[in-house]
C-alpha cells in the first residue's frame, strides 16, 4: 500500500505490505527523515484519532490516505505554538500534490501504467 505521512509538518512518501506493524513503519519514516532524537511519537488519522502502534497498517489505514506523525505532547523539551503548527501544516498541506506526482512517477510504469508491486 502507498499513502503520505506528514511527520512534523513535513509529508513523505510511504509504501509498505498491508501486514507492517505500525510501530514499525513509524521507526522507519523516523529514521528515513533524521527525526530520531525522540523515543515517543504518536501517529494519528486525518480526524485526529490516535493508531494504535500494534495495529498492522493494512487494518486501520486506506491506501492513499494522510496520516500525521508528531513527538507526543510534552516529549523533547521543545512546544511549538499554534502559529508554528499551522505554518508547518500549510506547507504540508502545499507539498502533497507534489509529492503524489513523485509517488505515482516512481511506482507507475509508463508505458502500460501498470503499478510496481
Amino acid at each position: 500500500m502507498k499513502f503520505k505521512i506528514v511527520v512534523s509538518g513535513i509529508a513523505v512518501a510511504v509504501r509498505c505490505r498491508k501486514t507492517k506493524v505500525i510501530s514499525k513503519v513509524i521507526s522507519d519514516v523516523l529514521q528515513q527523515t533524521g527525526n530520531i532524537t525522540f523515543s515517543d511519537w504518536e501517529m494519528r488519522l486525518p480526524d485526529g484519532r490516535l493508531l494504535d502502534p500494534f495495529d498492522r497498517i493494512g487494518d486501520v489505514v486506506a491506501d492513499g490516505v494522510n496520516l500525521f506523525l508528531a513527538p507526543r505532547a510534552g516529549v523533547g523539551g521543545a512546544t511549538l505554538t499554534a502559529e508554528q503548527i499551522e505554518n508547518n501544516m500549510d506547507r504540508a498541506r502545499a507539498e502533497l500534490p507534489e509529492l503524489d506526482a513523485k509517488l505515482d512517477a516512481v511506482f507507475r510504469l509508463p508505458e502500460n501504467g501498470m503499478v510496481l508491486r
